[in-house]
């Protein structure tokens, strides 16, 4: 198991900040162990809020990280390397925000 600040493996960090909520923001990741990238957009990471259901528990433990309350879980298509995204969405504001925490791989 490794652990990747998001800095390191995305374009941005953060979402929702965007003076037009109706333009979603397309991020790329950029696999550490490839270099394979995956384009996401900000509807992924809301379609799967709060979510805690894990496919890839017996590769990847789970974690508590700060402030995530959510992760995405996906396998890279260049290497098949598991991947777990944790991070946080918050619904204080007028729209949601979207802060990626850190990023797990086998």
């Amino acid at each position: 198991m490794k652990l990747y600040q998001s800095e390191e493996v995305f374009s941005r960090t953060s979402l929702g900040d965007e003076k037009d909520h109706d333009v979603f923001v397309i991020i790329s990741y950029t696999c550490p162990n490839c270099g394979n990238e995956l384009l996401f957009r900000e509807k992924d990471f809301r379609r799967h809020a709060l979510n805690k259901t894990t496919k890839y528990g017996d590769l990847l433990p789970e974690i508590e990280m700060g402030l995530s309350n959510s992760f995405l879980e996906f396998e890279c298509p260049g290497c098949k390397i598991k991947t777990r995204v944790y991070y946080g969405v918050y619904y204080g504001d007028k729209f949601p925000r979207t802060y990626i925490d850190v990023v797990m791989t086998e």
